[in-house]
């Protein structure tokens, strides 16, 4: 027992005696701020129309330019009708929103209000941006409710597009 205790207390100070070592690590990050902007390339137009006297009517702009139109009101061909278009930069792959507001609104002419609802997006949100360019486009389509006997003359209002990081 007395050897047994000697032994222990010499490998304990032997110069084989197990100690704890360390390294010093650093752990990093690089963080990029992609704002999202988004940039208007072109407004929505609904082109000429020629309403009835007597009835109300629909007109739909697609958000892919096809044209429809219900009741009261007839679309002319070739009139300049086109969806507003978009195009959005961000952070690569990161999915966005899209909110227009108001909804509905309002275009202000020479008679009564015609009422512009029912927007149309050419793709369902979140939309994701491409995973190596950091971009996406949309499309915006919309309905507006023409009264009857309509008084000619121009027409427009404003809409607010906002895109916002999920």
């Amino acid at each position: 027992m007395k050897y047994g205790l000697l032994i222990t207390a010499a490998l304990m100070l032997s110069p084989f005696a197990v100690s704890a070592q360390s390294a010093s690590t650093t752990a990093s990050v690089t963080v990029e701020n992609y704002a999202l902007n988004i940039t208007k390339n072109q407004d929505l137009s609904f082109g000429s129309i020629t309403p009835s006297a007597s009835a109300a009517g629909t007109m739909t702009l697609t958000h892919n330019g096809l044209v429809f139109t219900t009741g009261g009101v007839t679309s002319r061909p070739g009139s300049g009708y086109s969806p507003a278009a978009y195009t959005i930069r961000g952070s690569p792959a990161a999915r966005f929103s899209v909110t227009i507001e108001p909804r509905p609104i309002a275009l202000s002419g020479p008679g009564a209000a015609i009422l512009v609802s029912d927007f149309i997006l050419s793709q369902a949100t979140p939309i994701t941006l491409d995973s190596t360019s950091g971009v996406a486009s949309f499309n915006v389509g919309a309905a507006i409710y023409v009264n009857a006997g309509q008084l000619p003359g121009n027409y427009s209002g404003t809409f607010y597009v906002s895109v916002a990081y999920n």
